[in-house]
């Protein structure tokens, strides 16, 4: 199975790198996601964009990274297609669910691959998102709990600033994205294959306050 289409590009070939500058590279990902939706609402001016599906498709590679956001989450595992589904249903019709919708007992088979991260506006730098929860398969699966610190006191500087990124888009959005590809998470250590689920949550149901997601580690072909 093709994980990426052929169209997919790296941010960095379109704009060059910025010496670390995460607020040029993060606004240039924010007007790739906002073409996407434009063709969306284009294709379907009724439905929400989540559920739409664009006449043009490409997803956003997060070099150098072969990570890859797909805005028009084509989900491949089951897990998180349930959660999306759930994250709908708490939504309403509203662009999207309040913390308080989420109960922690409606979704218990997915808890042990849930995260939940804090944001402080205007949410672009690592250091605006805080790791509030990590389910305990992901403590194993990364050997570490991140609970309590932002990305950049628990991850390294690439790792944090390519997550802020797609949080990044999340919350400017409004909208869930899917993140696929291979994870390096730290030096020495063999990488593998993941596949992931970004969903907004609000208090007031007009701003992000919360992002909460499932990831996936991938099975070995």
């Amino acid at each position: 199975m093709e994980w990426h289409s052929n169209m997919a590009k790296s941010i960095d070939a379109v704009v060059p790198p910025t010496g670390g500058n995460l607020g040029v590279a993060a606004n240039f990902a924010y007007s790739r996601a906002r073409n996407f939706a434009a063709h969306a609402l284009q294709s379907a001016p009724n439905k929400p964009y989540y559920e739409c599906k664009p006449s043009m498709s490409e997803t956003l590679r997060l070099s150098p990274f072969d990570l890859f956001v797909d805005p028009l989450l084509n989900l491949q595992d089951a897990r998180l297609r349930a959660l999306l589904a759930y994250w709908t249903g708490k939504r309403a019709g509203r662009t999207m669910p309040t913390r308080a919708d989420v109960s922690p007992g409606e979704i218990v088979s997915h808890l042990p691959t849930v995260f939940l991260i804090d944001v402080t506006p205007p949410a672009v730098q690592p250091a605006h998102f805080q790791v509030r929860l990590m389910g305990t398969a992901l403590n194993d699966m990364f050997a570490a709990d991140y609970t309590g610190q932002t990305l950049d006191q628990g991850f390294s500087e690439k790792n944090a600033s390519m997550l802020a990124k797609v949080l990044g888009i999340v919350c400017q959005l409004h909208r869930p994205l899917r993140l696929h590809g291979i994870l390096p998470y730290k030096q020495g250590k063999e990488p593998f294959e993941i596949e992931a689920i970004f969903l907004p949550l609000s208090v007031n149901g007009s701003e992000v306050e919360m992002t909460m997601g499932e990831l996936i580690k991938r099975a070995s072909a």
